[in-house]
Formats: structure tokens, C-alpha cells, sequence
């Protein structure tokens, strides 16, 4: 199993996010530890954007939304 590297992280937001979208004011990703790295929190402080993390001791917190945008898929797919 392969887990992401920060590099790929950012390089993945630059080519898939960046480059097409406007810039996010915040971004909220899981406690994996390519989002935790320094690498990550440098680029994108650097761009202007905000991190906010769930709680360390709450993972769940990130799941329930995780689990709405699957639940809104799901109907959406079903309509």
C-alpha cells in the first residue's frame, strides 16, 4: 500500500484545484500525515489559505461529513 507524500499532495492541489477553481479560503483535511507535514503547511499558508484541522481526539468529527457528501451522492445517483 502507498500512502501520498506531501510533494504529491501539493502538486495534486496546484494541477487539480488551483488551476482550475478559485483559491479556497480555508482547507480542512484529514490528520494524515502528508496533510500534517511542514512541506504542506508552508505551501499552502504561502498561498493565503486558512488550515483547520478536526480534532485529534475526534476523528469522527471529518467522517460525518465525509459520510453526507456520500449520502448526497447516493441520492443524487438515484434520482
Amino acid at each position: 500500500m502507498h500512502g501520498e507524500s506531501s510533494e504529491e499532495v501539493v502538486q495534486s492541489l496546484v494541477s487539480g484545484w488551483l488551476a482550475h477553481y478559485p483559491k479556497p479560503e480555508i482547507i480542512i483535511p484529514d490528520n494524515a500525515s502528508s496533510f500534517a507535514s511542514a512541506y504542506f503547511h508552508e505551501f499552502v499558508l504561502a498561498q493565503g489559505i486558512r488550515l483547520h484541522f478536526p480534532p485529534e481526539k475526534k476523528p469522527w468529527s471529518h467522517g460525518i461529513v465525509e459520510a453526507a457528501g456520500k449520502h448526497v451522492k447516493h441520492v443524487a445517483t438515484t434520482i
